[in-house]
């Protein structure tokens, strides 16, 4: 089984992505690609958001890599990107032939959803993810507790007395589903960023203030005995807080986080995986 969360994100919100890579074409060539717009996620959430919508960001960071490298000057580039990605969000910026270094002057943004930390890095023909890229969680228990599936929240319907008795009622013609859980038994390391370690920087603290109920969170859950529970939610107001409770009482090393979320509902209804 697998449990898996990936974050959307929106460069308006984030600030430009600029990636700066040296290839070794003879006289070294210096290629930068910049994204200012969009969102995207590690993955492809546009069956549930909608087309254009948090497309997954490989196949958008190849393609502007590659316009990029056409105009880089001197010349023409001889080399062509043909990115990969290696599971769990790890990436892999490949060179079809020779060699590509990331450099120092790729920003912040970039290296947090690529996951490459130390710059530059070595020549090779694969720069791959150093550390687990930003707006991805990956839980030590592979499983949700107490999950409520879908219900409906409250103020759905509203109905009156008239002085002769009777009633009347008003009502939502299609309310907006919820679905809450909690993600349990997680360490101090992966809840928290003044605990996060090097090799996964970004927390569920980094999710929750990151997401809060603008950003949608893109579910995977696959369990052999239950099935597939794929879905796209966004907190709700009342669960964007970062407030996860101890395991147990002043033990430090366990943490439970609640989510408090909204399906993402598309043109054609609830839109689940």
């Amino acid at each position: 089984m697998a449990l898996t969360y990936y974050a959307g994100f929106d460069f308006a919100r984030l600030g430009s992505f600029s990636l700066v890579v040296t290839t070794d074409e003879g006289v070294p060539r210096t290629i930068t690609t910049t994204i200012s717009s969009g969102t995207y996620a590690h993955v492809d959430m546009q069956s549930l958001t909608g087309t254009g919508n948090y497309d997954d960001f490989l196949t958008i960071l190849t393609t502007a890599m590659n316009a990029a490298a056409a105009t880089a000057t001197p010349t023409p580039s001889a080399r062509t990107f043909n990115n990969n990605s290696f599971g769990s969000g790890i990436y892999g910026l490949e060179v079809n032939t020779g060699t590509i270094v990331v450099t120092a002057a790729t920003n912040t943004v970039a290296k947090n959803i690529l996951g490459i930390t130390t710059l530059p890095t070595t020549a090779a023909l694969t720069v791959v993810s150093q550390v687990r890229p930003y707006y991805l969680l990956v839980p030590a228990v592979a499983a949700r507790s107490n999950v409520t599936d879908d219900y409906e929240g409250g103020e759905i319907a509203y109905d009156g007395e008239a002085d002769d008795g009777s009633s009347y009622g008003i009502s939502r013609i299609t309310p907006a589903l919820y679905h809450d859980w909690v993600q349990a038994m997680e360490s101090k390391p992966a809840c928290f960023k003044n605990s996060a370690t090097a090799a996964v920087p970004f927390t569920y603290q980094h999710m929750f203030q990151h997401c809060r109920n603008i950003e949608p969170i893109y579910v995977l859950d696959s369990e052999a005995a239950v099935g597939t529970d794929n879905m796209v939610v966004k907190l709700r107001a009342d669960g964007a807080a970062w407030k996860p409770a101890r395991v147990a009482a002043d033990y430090d090393g366990l943490w439970n986080i609640p989510f408090n979320t909204r399906v993402v509902v598309s043109s054609a209804g609830v839109s689940r995986v």
